[in-house]
């Protein structure tokens, strides 16, 4: 789609299941699916042509790209159960873009619940997972063995996202609550209440870390200062308030203070649960996609940028 006019470019067909995950390439040459009907696709994304198509044998519920910018050559995957042909697993796929195909590397099922998504920690030596049963993990990347586990929440872990030098994680869950987690140390940071069960958070770009350039830190080479926010994002669900006013389902996003966890406004959107969130690239605005099938985008005016919300 086009973000501007919200006019549809094109589509990429190939999948007979729900797609349930994408990625795409830092250099937005290709990009990744993972869907319900047990295989993953790689797509040129300006032709729309299928460049590999590998059957998974089961359900994959999450995919992602390595984070090496000079060679994302691998995926992470998690497949759910699906009876006696497929049980739930985490692996790596080493993907050969020009032979049209895929290797699996490193395969592993040592936990006891179902992993909701799957992500590179920094330098992609390690895999953080989220879990259904309210767990996150952290697992070596050349060996699956067990490095951390902490039960996050109480429930299913809903969404996992991470800052750009991936340091630092959020997590939401349907208890209604987020976390801020320092992955390096496998420490709990900050912790963020709502009033609804949550799908969706994610960290500013502009929430800039301490081991991030000094330039960076002082808003240098970028057209907006500094902003230590997060999104969240969720609300009852849909089949709970098909008779009530959007405002009684708690659909609109809400913006907290990353550092002093307290809720700095929200932003109305839609007319049900908020399933995803992701900030513009610059900080300027934000996508919010929820369950009425409704993709929007909505930018920060310059009140935003103003003394008001340091």
């Amino acid at each position: 789609h086009d973000m501007g006019a919200g006019e549809m470019i094109g589509s990429y067909e190939g999948h007979n299941g729900v797609v349930w995950s994408l990625d795409i390439t830092k250099d937005s040459k290709y990009l990744v699916s993972a869907s319900a009907d047990m295989k993953v696709f790689f797509w040129d994304v300006t032709s729309g042509e299928t460049v590999v198509e590998h059957d998974m044998g089961g359900p994959v519920k999450f995919v992602e790209l390595c984070r090496n910018p000079l060679k994302q050559d691998r995926i992470l995957v998690a497949q759910d159960n699906f009876g006696q042909r497929s049980q739930k697993a985490i692996s790596i796929w080493k993907v050969d873009i020009q032979g049209g195909k895929m290797e699996n590397e490193l395969t592993f099922s040592d936990y006891p619940s179902k992993a909701v998504e799957v992500h590179w920690g920094p330098f992609d030596e390690t895999i953080v997972s989220a879990h259904e049963d309210g767990f996150i993990r952290m697992w070596d990347a050349q060996t699956g063995e067990s490095k951390w586990e902490q039960q996050a929440h109480n429930g299913p872990v809903t969404n996992m996202t991470f800052n750009k030098d991936r340091c630092i994680m959020l997590t939401t869950g349907a208890d209604a609550m987020a976390y801020l987690w320092d992955v390096v140390h496998k420490k709990l940071l900050k912790s963020y209440k709502a009033d609804r069960p949550l799908n969706a958070g994610v960290i500013s770009p502009l929430a800039v870390t301490s081991d991030m350039q000094e330039g960076e830190e002082k808003g240098e080479g970028s057209r907006y200062p500094p902003r230590y926010h997060i999104l969240l994002g969720g609300g009852q669900k849909a089949e709970d308030v098909t008779t009530s006013h959007a405002q009684s389902g708690k659909f609109d996003a809400l913006l907290y203070h990353l550092v002093f966890s307290e809720l700095l406004g929200s932003i109305k959107g839609g007319f049900s649960p908020i399933n995803t969130l992701a900030f513009i690239p610059d900080g300027s605005g934000f996508a919010s996609g929820a369950e009425e099938g409704y993709v929007r985008v909505h930018h920060f005016d310059d009140d935003y940028f103003g003394k008001k919300f340091d």
